[in-house]
């Protein structure tokens, strides 16, 4: 099987990891930006020689059949199956590098929006023959990754992954899923599979503030339920499918995790105990998207449906109003 990745950063390492231990018969490829820097050392030739990633990962080794490179044709060209894991606000720099090159099946792992739709609206527009799958769900890149750093116990992650049963390469859930590490449920929406995660990030901000906010047990679990809620409208108005929220990893789950421990419901406690400048300042290096999100999706419904804890979020954000009190925003449920 042959599989390559795309991003160095967290969530790419770990993919990397995780697929050079399922097949370590085979050469596992994985694609980092020229530009990347440890130390004024590419990184690139740090890994090749240390088999770490510095940046993310000190402490779990990088397989020796990983074959690491910053030429994205030398790592993409005849393989079987492409995971990106690039963030969104990248991909127009980066996919349209895969246009020519020959590859069976495109696995997108990242969670955000392109010109305001999800990511499979822009890869099809940009190479329309090749099968698009994605993968959603409650995926710490730490967690997943701490599994190969020989300390004993497992701790399984699960994930949603979607895709069109008539173009997508055979067995791609029995190729991509690894018990007891990574364990894969198959769903045929794409569409609301993405919007799921896209939208979970900003309501994990909403959710993160609250909790750096001091709000008791009681409150945060009422505010998760009505998360869901608007979570749902959205994807109603979408045209998405409501259900797969509460049917799927990529929705409650997701939320749940992200908020409690992942850097969008890091940042919204952030937000809240420091302000929104030292949030960013702190959060400086990782990919929020929830931002560009949050703002998206405001200009996008334009009151056409009553979101409150969205609009409350986006006041906070980009308006830079003081944060009113849960008491007030939940008069307006």
């Amino acid at each position: 099987m042959k599989i390559a990745i795309l991003s160095g950063g967290k969530w790419g390492t770990t993919l990397s990891v995780l697929y050079a231990h399922k097949y370590p018969d085979s050469k596992v490829k994985f694609w980092i930006r020229a530009e990347s820097k440890y130390r004024d050392q590419p990184l690139v030739e740090y890994i090749k020689t240390n088999r770490v990633n510095p940046k993310r990962f000190l402490d779990i080794k990088v397989p020796n059949n990983v074959f690491v490179s910053s030429d994205i044709k030398s790592v993409v060209n005849d393989v079987d199956i492409v995971l990106s894991a690039i963030p969104s606000e990248y991909l127009k720099e980066h996919l349209p590098k895969l246009k020519g090159l020959n590859f069976k099946q495109f696995v997108n792992c990242s969670k955000g929006i392109v010109d305001d739709k999800p990511i499979s609206f822009y890869f099809k527009s940009l190479l329309a023959g090749v099968p698009y799958a994605t993968i959603s769900g409650p995926n710490i890149a730490n967690e997943i990754i701490a599994n190969f750093n020989d300390r004993g116990k497992i701790n399984p992650s699960f994930a949603t992954i979607a895709f069109d049963n008539e173009n997508a390469i055979q067995d791609l859930v029995s190729i991509l899923d690894f018990k007891p590490y990574f364990i894969l449920d198959p769903h045929n929406d794409i569409k609301s599979v993405e919007y799921c995660g896209i939208l979970k990030q900003v309501y994990a901000l909403a959710l993160g503030i609250c909790v750096g906010l001091g709000y008791s047990g009681n409150t945060i679990a009422g505010l998760f339920h009505a998360c869901g809620r608007e979570i749902k409208k959205l994807l109603a108005f979408l045209n998405a499918n409501p259900n797969v929220y509460d049917e799927t990893y990529a929705g409650y789950p997701d939320l749940e995790v992200t908020y409690k421990f992942a850097r969008h419901g890091r940042t919204g406690k952030l937000i809240a105990e420091h302000g929104l400048n030292a949030a960013k300042e702190e959060m400086k290096g990782e990919c929020i998207e929830g931002f560009r999100v949050l703002e998206s999706m405001y200009k996008l419904t334009n009151d056409l449906i009553h979101l409150p804890i969205l609009k409350w979020l986006y006041s906070i954000i980009y308006q830079e109003d003081d944060i009113k009190p849960i008491s007030e925003l939940v008069n307006s449920f």
